[in-house]
């Protein structure tokens, strides 16, 4: 926002008018100029009649903060190299809040609740199947988490395959532990990602006890102790997408019925194609029952795999 605003809709690094260019905005302006990634970001749309971009919806600090995530992630190089890449597309879901001037978008997940917990993880094969006991130690996992190896968590089958949970204190000070959060499918995943990043080497990992960590979720308190699901998994998600084209030159294939639709799911996608003679349209719509917030990509082409 601070380019938009405060410099004249001016990029800082290449003074690129970004009503008329937004695509040459480079990511090292984005992301490493203080100014820039603490002023916020929005969203911006163009004009189909004046070709003009104008910002559709600015969005909250969540939204934000996950906005320089997923660019810190995409492009993982120094500054220099972030010099040359130029434009970034960026899809969000979001509740729009039009009081405001420009319009802002406050985070679905926001408005779903979404919660961070943070504690000492715990495998679920040492909690449940073997009563709080770790396999490796039998220290009590319900007193001394901290005590709990890296080793026990992730190089163990049956204690990863069992999946993790989050503990906490059952009262401040207490000293005893109880499960805050079970992990769904996702954070798991995520955890033990980041355990073997931040402990590379297996045969040392005997040797690390106890970690924390920070899951962010949507609780699920329907369940006994309570699921934390990771964003975006909370509920079923829908996405739709149309375009509307004219329709092609009669070859001989018209419409049999009027609209002609054509339906079929493949494991979590449903896709519709919808063709309308009449109106001389086609409507694709895509249903993805579980979105997990990762990238999701549809390509159209004239001649393609995949």
């Amino acid at each position: 926002l601070w380019c938009w605003f405060q410099n004249g809709k001016l990029t800082l690094d290449t003074q690129v008018d970004l009503s008329l260019h937004p695509e040459q905005h480079t990511i090292h302006c984005l992301i490493d100029v203080p100014r820039c990634y603490e002023s916020g970001y929005a969203i911006v749309e163009q004009d189909p009649d004046t070709g003009i971009y104008d910002i559709a919806y600015v969005l909250d600090d969540f939204e934000n903060e996950r906005l320089i995530q997923i660019l810190n992630t995409t492009w993982a190089f120094d500054a220099t190299v972030r010099s040359g890449v130029q434009g970034f597309i960026h899809s969000v879901v979001g509740i729009p809040d039009d009081s405001t001037d420009p319009p802002s978008l406050q985070s679905y997940d926001v408005a779903q609740g979404v919660q961070e917990v943070t504690g000492y993880v715990v495998d679920l094969y040492c909690w449940d199947v073997r009563n709080g006991l770790a396999l490796d130690t039998s220290v009590d996992l319900t007193l001394y988490p901290e005590q709990h190896t890296v080793h026990c968590m992730i190089d163990v089958p049956q204690c990863y395959e069992s999946g993790f949970a989050v503990l906490q204190e059952t009262s401040v000070g207490s000293g005893t532990y109880e499960i805050a959060y079970i992990l769904d499918d996702v954070l798991n995943a995520l955890l033990i990602a980041e355990i073997e990043a931040a402990y590379p080497d297996v045969d040392q990992r005997s040797n690390f006890q106890g970690y924390t960590w920070t899951a962010t979720g949507v609780p699920d308190l329907a369940q006994d102790p309570p699921v934390l699901r990771s964003i975006g998994r909370s509920s079923y998600e829908e996405f739709t997408t149309t375009t509307t084209t004219p329709a092609p030159e009669d070859d001989g294939t018209a419409c049999t019925t009027n609209p002609d639709v054509v339906s079929a799911t493949v494991n979590d996608l449903t896709l519709s194609i919808t063709r309308d003679c009449d109106a001389e349209t086609v409507e694709i719509h895509m249903e993805y029952a579980n979105y997990a917030n990762q990238w999701l990509g549809i390509v159209f082409g004239e001649s393609m795999l995949g």
